[in-house]
């Protein structure tokens, strides 16, 4: 836990409320920024403009990293948790910091100077607004408007009178959350949190602020026959008043047509910056049939329950939607992801011409449309697979560039972080996502707990992953690893029983008691770049009793 004091002197202490000795008042001014900024967030070009106007950008960048390292290291490890960097933004952890910023009249970091004249601007700005009690205080609850807007879009009802028709207004709504997260402009709150509403009736100002939203789209589907009517409307999360509304009455082959224009009316009237023009054209579509989207909707809740046999009816729909439509690039992509799934996981009799299946499949996708980050990020993650760590880096980086805020893009840079060797640029990018989703349904944390057990912060670890339900099988191996390098035996063999009973009922190539097709069986399914990081896990597994 971090606690800053910004009414008065400057201070920042840990939990126990011991002040840390901060060296630089850059990082002192940063702390402050971040700490005064909605949703406590800053890109680095904007902290770069504040800090260090008077530099050029590279010199602004190192002069920026090196501050980051230099409060790392005052914070110490605890409260250093409370300071979110990732290659974007910098932000502070809401939940790892309290903020105090009112008390006694003092003044708004008192004696407190800089000498940059864009820093002086903004305190001057800050100390009148303090004066005037605008200032965000720890005590609230109630969320401070973002300078970036913040968009929720709940779940589309679904007015069709047929339940079976439920997964195609949640598509909609799914598409349109993923066209709104292309910009750069927005914070959008992503899928999983908003659908924790689904099916409820909510009051829009308590859904603006529980997910942190200053605006809210909500809608309905009704389809019948070759027909779909959409409606959709942008509120206002803090007041409730409706600020835009309109109705789409179109043959179900416009249907990505009725996206593009709800994300276009909803861009146009949050963010001022950007052009409409430029939301008309968020990608390069082809035009897909109806029957293929369907059979994608379809397949989306079977390729998040990792599952073999959820793996295999995923497939099953996306191959059918394939063969309707060659052009659908979301269905090559998600299909690339469930193969890298079955080779991972050991799921597939033949696990290299899967592996190449899954390779064509990503770069189909790719060339089908090469604008859409999520193909590209289906590409990064099955060039992992082959061994091709260079070109991943590259997709992961592109996916990212097209769509920054798309949490299983970001999820997708997390892992191949890992998979290069660099935890805690993984762990970066997996907060970051948690804190546009803080909803998600568990990958996260197992793969935050992948990043922690690489870092070797076994506790950690132990802590995240336990937190789900029924976690993926590798984390159970990550989890006896975990509690053997922590002397805990008993744990340790308790999680390798477990890993092992799932492993022999799921794996086609389960090894046995053969200690030389185990370490076989790693060095085929689990792709690291680094041969310490696959000595570090064949080791822990060593210990808590696997024969290997």
């Amino acid at each position: 836990m971090l606690r800053l004091t910004l009414s008065g002197r400057f201070s920042a202490a840990g939990a126990d409320g011991i002040e840390f000795v901060i060296k630089s008042k850059k990082a002192k001014a940063l702390l402050a920024y971040l700490a005064l900024s909605p949703r406590m967030s800053r890109s680095r070009e904007e902290i770069m403009a504040l800090l260090w106007s008077d530099r050029g950008e590279a010199q602004a960048r190192a002069s920026l990293r090196q501050v980051l390292v230099g409060l790392r290291k005052d914070l110490g490890e605890e409260a250093a948790e409370a300071l979110i960097v990732s290659n974007e933004t910098v932000a502070l952890e809401p939940d790892k910091v309290t903020v105090e910023t009112s008390g006694g009249g003092e003044e708004l970091l008192a004696g407190f100077h800089l000498p940059d004249p864009a820093f002086e601007d903004w305190l001057r700005d800050e100390r009148l607004r303090h004066e005037d009690g605008l200032l965000p205080n720890a005590s609230s609850n109630s969320p401070a408007n973002p300078d970036k807007p913040s968009i929720a879009v709940l779940p589309f009802t679904n007015l069709s009178g047929n339940s079976e028709q439920e997964y195609f207004s949640d598509g909609i709504t799914e598409d349109i959350i993923t066209e709104l997260s292309r910009f750069r402009e927005f914070d959008v709150i992503a899928r999983n949190s908003s659908f924790q509403f689904k099916d409820q009736s909510v009051n829009i100002r308590e859904v603006g602020n529980e997910l942190g939203a200053r605006f809210v789209v909500e809608g309905s589907v009704r389809k019948s026959g070759h027909r779909v009517r959409v409606t959709a409307q942008l509120i206002d999360g803090h007041t409730g008043t409706h600020i835009w509304a309109d109705r789409y009455d179109r043959q179900l082959d416009d249907i990505f047509a009725i996206q593009d224009e709800v994300t276009e009316a909803v861009v146009a009237r949050v963010a001022d910056r950007v052009k409409v023009a430029g939301a008309k054209v968020s990608r390069s579509r082809p035009k897909q049939s109806m029957t293929s989207y369907n059979l994608v909707l379809q397949s989306r809740p079977y390729r998040t329950q990792f599952a073999p046999e959820s793996n295999k009816e995923a497939a099953k729909l996306l191959r059918q939607a394939i063969a309707l439509d060659p052009k659908n690039a979301q269905a090559h992509a998600g299909l690339a992801f469930v193969l890298a799934g079955d080779y991972e996981e050991d799921w597939t009799n033949d696990p290299e011409t899967t592996l190449q299946e899954a390779l064509a499949e990503a770069k189909q996708a790719v060339a089908n449309d090469d604008s859409d980050g999520y193909t590209h990020a289906s590409l990064a993650y099955v060039l992992h697979l082959t061994r091709d760590f260079e070109k991943a880096a590259h997709e992961a980086h592109t996916a990212l560039s097209l769509n920054p805020n798309h949490v299983n893009i970001i999820m997708t840079c997390g892992w191949i972080s890992i998979v290069l060797g660099d935890p805690e640029t993984a762990i970066e990018h997996i907060q970051r996502a948690r804190q546009l989703n803080p909803y998600m349904p568990g990958f996260d944390l197992c793969t935050l707990g992948s990043a922690y057990f690489q870092a070797k912060r076994y506790q950690e670890a132990i802590d995240v992953i336990s937190q789900v339900a029924d976690p993926p099988n590798w984390s159970y191996i990550e989890l006896a690893a975990c509690y053997a390098y922590l002397n805990q035996k008993e744990k340790a063999r308790e999680n390798l029983d477990i890993y092992l009973e799932r492993a022999r009922i799921e794996s086609v190539h389960f090894p046995g008691q053969d200690p030389i097709a185990w370490r076989d069986y790693y060095e085929k399914t689990l792709v690291l770049k680094r041969k310490e990081d696959m000595e570090h896990l064949v080791e822990g597994a060593r210990k808590a009793g696997l024969p290997i």
